[in-house]
């Protein structure tokens, strides 16, 4: 942004930020309240990824072929939890995005259960020569592996996360809008079930 009479680039303020990732002003965060309560083994959204790709490298875990990694489904849950609530991609960094692994991947798990091959949202890109339904087997077996794995260092992750949390309130200048939870599933669209 600019002002006109000294054309000085002038920084935006939180609020025009704010503002200007809105799509649907009538939309407002849900707040986290004792009928909501953030679960205590949730974790900051970017952990997933870290500790998935750490397995990868470490070659604790495979990724098979056209299967959708685990921290892409928390992008994507992110994202629509964002669109839920009225704002874009832009007003990603103004909340505390957090995840519940465990729900995460039971959500997944259910939808590659009720997944339909005829319909087109539902396939991933296939690898030459495999059903959906055997693509969406070797997902179930490779969530079931990380599921395993992220037990096993649940309490180390959910430390590292809250220690990251901590830092970042302090050092901060502006609070978060709110803490959002994923998968999320206290807002909804006036329109959607």
């Amino acid at each position: 942004m600019y002002k006109f009479e000294q054309l000085i680039p002038v920084e935006p303020s939180r609020h025009d930020r704010v503002q200007a990732a809105r799509f649907n002003p009538s939309q407002h965060p849900a707040p986290y309240t004792e009928s909501h309560p953030i679960p205590a083994h949730a974790v900051i959204a970017e952990i997933p990824r870290i500790f998935e790709e750490s397995l990868w490298q470490r070659g604790l875990l495979t990724l098979p072929p056209s299967c959708t990694p685990f921290w892409f489904i928390v992008e994507t849950e992110r994202n629509v939890a964002l669109w839920r609530r009225g704002f874009s991609l832009i007003a990603v960094d103004e909340f505390d995005f957090l995840v519940d692994v465990p729900a995460m991947i039971e959500k997944r798990e259910q939808q590659l259960a009720e997944a339909d091959e005829s319909n087109p949202f539902h396939l991933a890109p296939l690898a030459p020569g495999r059903s959906a339904s055997e693509v969406w087997e070797k997902e179930r077996r490779y969530l079931c592996q990380f599921a395993e794995l992220w037990a096993a260092g649940q309490t180390h992750l959910a430390a590292m996360s809250s220690a990251v949390q901590l830092l970042r309130n302090d050092l901060s200048a502006e609070p978060k809008l709110s803490s959002i939870v994923l998968p999320d599933s206290t807002c909804r669209r006036p329109s959607e079930p």
